[in-house]
């Protein structure tokens, strides 16, 4: 694969240019990339909101009709839905883990299969979630390990 940066002072935009014969798995995950850090996740403190950028989010998790978003020495209040932030970082590093969690599969550390075809995840900053046995076949082809 052939880099070129083009570095252009009178350049008003960013923009990234793909050329490609075909699509792969690597322009992919670039590209996927590229999208999820145009976007930025808002979350509130109190009476303060903060633009948080999705590599800075650990996991998103839904408690008694609240989504919180998780980082790593903080947790925001948020007010979309768990399925509107599915949708909204759809082909990025975040995926849905179970009914009430989304993480961040570029924070994950470890994985360790438990019982029932569960999979637990151990993230970098040392908290450990479940994966159901529902969702665990999503997390091992989106990390690329078969079945």
């Amino acid at each position: 694969m052939k880099v070129t940066l083009d570095i252009d002072p009178a350049c008003t935009a960013d923009e990234i240019i793909i050329r490609c014969a075909e699509m792969n798995d690597d322009l992919l995950k670039i590209v996927s990339l590229a999208n999820s850090s145009q976007k930025k996740v808002v979350g509130s403190l109190g009476r303060q909101t903060f633009l948080l950028q999705p590599g800075d989010v650990y996991y998103f998790e839904s408690v008694d009709d609240k989504v919180f978003i998780y980082t790593d020495d903080k947790v925001y209040d948020c007010a979309l839905r768990l399925y509107e932030i599915e949708e909204k970082f759809r082909g990025t590093n975040f995926l849905r883990v179970n009914k009430s969690t989304i993480i961040n599969l570029a924070k994950v550390r470890a994985l360790n299969p438990i019982l029932n075809g569960k999979i637990e995840v151990e993230l970098e900053n040392g908290e450990k979630q479940v994966i159901s046995r529902q969702y665990a076949p999503m997390l091992k082809e989106k990390l690329g390990l078969g079945r």
